[in-house]
């Protein structure tokens, strides 16, 4: 059986030669964005493209498809009633963005831990200034959202010495967790977290789950760090817990509203670091995103199960 693999983003002609190479049943084609793709889709089965893309157009164009693959770990676009009352399958790029993500909570609690951020201000105005800092060795790591970039990050904090609490939907016995609770007990666990971190997938249930209420519920001078949507975040809530010095610092790789207003006080606030939405842009990162797709492709040719599949009623 043969397919159509259209892939709706920039390709290496070398990258893509190769990956036609591995697939000679599937017709594969590169399009710089879905705007062009349009015109090409009516034989096309399979779409790879961002999970931040409306699929409406695609569809309606493209009206064999049975696959569409984000090459991002997020799939919010992807889900319309259209494709969620569908059997089309939804497949992410999750596997590729778990390490690199991981790193970078733990680099911007490291920093924050480290006092790196005030450091390098001392240093811009030629100061020397020796800062005290609390260790990672002791604390306790709160980590909302327990899928595979809450484990990566699970196995990096454990290694510094990190008591690890993961906080799930459902919780189950996770072996790399020193404990696990539901969302009934996140309170109690804000409570005792020295770092929380916002590893959750992008739904509608998790829109503004940090507010007002989670930032009075936090330890005192605790970190929070976001590496999972802007949008799971209240902005005035965190900035007025920030400047009220209800908590310690904070780490954003990402923002309600990106790029974030140039107006917003976050820039400024001395313990905040902000790293513009790009944890999972490591060197090389797009070849590792297109290996898992050639491996998917592999599996999908021989009517075998997707590896990375979307439950596309919870919606990661």
């Amino acid at each position: 059986m043969t397919h159509q693999l259209a892939i709706l983003n920039r390709v290496k002609p070398e990258q893509l030669s190769a990956l036609q190479a591995r697939h000679p049943h599937t017709t594969i084609t590169a399009y710089p964005d879905a705007a062009s793709a349009l015109p090409h889709l009516a034989k096309t089965d399979i779409i790879a493209l961002w999970g931040f893309t409306d699929p409406t157009p695609l569809l309606e164009a493209a009206p064999h498809v049975r696959w569409l693959h984000s090459l991002s770990a997020g799939v919010e676009q992807l889900l319309p009633p259209a494709v969620v009352n569908s059997d089309i399958i939804v497949t992410n790029s999750g596997g590729v963005h778990d390490h690199p993500v991981a790193e970078r909570v733990m680099a911007m609690a490291l920093a924050l831990a480290h006092e790196l951020p005030a450091s390098i201000r001392a240093q811009d105005r030629h100061e020397w200034k020796r800062l005290a800092f609390q260790p990672l060795d002791g604390q306790t790591m709160l980590i909302v959202g327990f899928g595979r970039i809450g484990k990566s990050v699970a196995v990096r904090a454990r290694a510094f010495g990190m008591h690890i609490i993961a906080a799930k939907h459902r919780p189950t016995h996770e072996p790399l967790a020193d404990e696990v609770i539901a969302g009934g007990d996140l309170a109690a666990a804000l409570g005792r977290a020295d770092y929380v971190v916002c590893a959750l997938p992008g739904t509608p249930d998790t829109d503004g789950y940090f507010d007002e209420h989670a930032f009075a519920a936090m330890k005192p001078g605790a970190t929070f760090i976001n590496i999972g949507r802007g949008s799971q975040v209240d902005e005035p809530a965190l900035i007025r817990a920030l400047a009220d010095g209800r908590i310690g610092g904070a780490g954003l790789d990402v923002v309600a509203r990106e790029p974030l207003a140039a107006d917003s006080p976050l820039w400024d606030m001395e313990r905040v670091i902000i790293t513009g939405h790009s944890a999972a842009s490591s060197h090389g990162f797009f070849t590792r995103v297109l290996r898992q797709l050639d491996r998917n492709l592999t599996l999908f040719e021989a009517g075998e199960p997707l590896e990375y599949v979307i439950d596309k009623q919870l919606r990661y």
